[in-house]
């Protein structure tokens, strides 16, 4: 067995999962064992009773640490010191002990939350999800958003991804976030960049920002500006040269890919490496909010494959690139198998890596994440799936938490990728993909059915695009 199947292996015994459920427990002082156990890790003055306590635990990492070949002082200051990553750890420990290894991963929290912080936005796109016009009469109060906090973070949630509208409008975003930053969550932030003087970036690096995602759909001005409004454009890339000028946080670019940049999105691509950025995303189109008025700028599933494609050779070269559509997991497995398995693997649609670690952690953590290991926040504390499915499960301040996330019906629907119709429940890859449950929730109101942007499911699109919804309700939907 490789690295990968010896960890795969280990995890799976009943009694690591057991072992896994009391180290993540938490003590009579509220305290996570396994958060004291990585702090203690080579402590030269761990007192001797927790020397002999966590002997057996400091054992087996000292033998994975040796198995993987990563230093000690790595293991010590990339993962253990670091708060965030300590924390992913321990949230993954606690959904293994809890539910056992299981594919697609179930975790015991959302580790990933977008929050759309505000309906107030400065622009009007045409292909806005939010549907963003000006701030709801029930948006959450300061203290309400601090509640908020709160509760994502007892429930294991690692990183809060602030979106909108556009969350640089509403003046309690500030407070939010430092308040965020105190309790020690991964703060990211996706902005149309219109409003990132360099002040405004210094400032969101002081309040503990270390992502910038800034929304671009063209080198063109004139179609910038279609998808923005006018002269937008200027201020856009204005603001992406300043937030890559802040050294203290990454910069990425994202592109909704449709049909009126298609043609040019290598392009974009190139052009945020040019500027510097860090990362450059492709989002996939989602009929919803405004979108829902431009449904014919989606893209042929041949044009999707083309996109992915571009993205796998990418990831090859070395760039740091990344997908919204689950279908780069499939598409990462097909390709792979022509380098000899030794490709690169979509582990998320926030992340790849390359070689068989990466291979394993795509089969439990790839693909579509929504109400799995994501969930979205909208403005007024209303819970939905994600944030291109405006299903509200819950409401974060009225429910219990621990009920709505274990027991909701859509999202006990959406962990099990055998709850699915058509193509979507058949496909040989659906462990590493799933399909987007956005997309034909948008198209159907079913998020059950299949993905029609899929090139696997083709027939479906060609029936979706002939209008024969008779046809489709009957053969691919229920």
């Amino acid at each position: 067995m490789d690295t990968a199947e010896r960890i795969e292996w280990f995890l799976g015994r009943p009694y690591v999962q057991s072992a896994l459920k009391w180290m993540t427990r938490l003590d009579k002082n509220g305290n996570c064992i396994l958060n004291d156990i990585f702090i203690s890790y080579d402590n030269p003055g761990l007192p001797l009773w927790k020397k002999i306590r966590y002997a057996p635990i400091l054992f087996l990492i000292g033998y994975f640490r040796k198995r993987v070949g990563t230093p000690k002082e790595t293991i010590k200051k990339e993962l253990f010191r670091h708060d965030g990553r300590r924390r992913a750890i321990i949230a993954t420990a606690r959904s293994i002990g809890a539910y056992g290894l299981t594919r697609p991963q179930k975790f015991w929290g959302p580790i990933l939350c977008v929050w759309n912080f505000t309906n107030r936005c400065n622009l009007s796109c045409i292909h806005c999800y939010q549907d963003a016009r000006g701030a709801l009469p029930d948006e959450m109060t300061l203290d309400e958003k601090k509640r908020a906090i709160d509760i994502l973070y007892d429930n294991d949630t690692i990183i809060i991804a602030f979106s909108g509208g556009e969350p640089l409008t509403e003046p309690t975003f500030w407070p939010t976030a430092e308040y965020a930053r105190k309790k020690g969550l991964e703060l990211t932030i996706a902005t149309n960049g219109t409003l990132l003087t360099k002040e405004m970036c210094s400032r969101l690096a002081d309040v503990g920002i270390k992502y910038v995602e800034i929304s671009l759909d063209s080198l063109n001005p004139e179609v910038h500006n279609k998808f923005r409004g006018k002269d937008m454009w200027q201020k856009t890339v204005e603001g992406i040269k300043n937030s890559v000028a802040e050294k203290r946080f990454r910069t990425g670019i994202a592109t909704t890919i449709t049909r009126l940049n298609f043609h040019e999105f290598k392009d974009i691509a190139k052009f945020s490496l040019d500027l510097g950025c860090h990362k450059f995303c492709a989002f996939n189109f989602v009929p919803t909010g405004r979108a829902k008025e431009i449904t014919d700028q989606d893209l042929t599933p041949e044009m999707r494959e083309e996109m992915l494609d571009y993205l796998y050779r990418a990831l090859d070269r070395g760039e740091d690139v990344m997908c919204t559509s689950p279908q780069l997991g499939r598409f990462c497995i097909e390709a792979s198998r022509l380098q000899g398995g030794l490709g690169n693997f979509a582990t998320a649609h926030i992340a790849a890596g390359k070689g068989s670690n990466a291979r394993m952690f795509a089969k439990y953590l790839g693909g579509c994440g929504a109400g799995r290991c994501y969930v979205a926040l909208q403005p007024n504390g209303n819970i939905t799936p994600c944030v291109f499915m405006p299903k509200v499960i819950a409401n974060i301040l009225r429910d219990d938490f621990r009920t709505w996330w274990e027991k909701n019906e859509v999202l006990v629907s959406l962990r099990d990728r055998d709850d699915r119709t058509g193509g979507c429940l058949t496909c040989d890859y659906k462990l590493f993909c799933g399909g987007c449950r956005a997309r034909p929730y948008g198209y159907f109101g079913d998020y059950k059915a299949s993905d029609p942007g899929c090139i696997y499911n083709k027939e479906m699109w060609e029936t979706l695009v002939r209008g024969d919804l008779n046809k489709m309700e009957a053969k691919w939907c229920r």
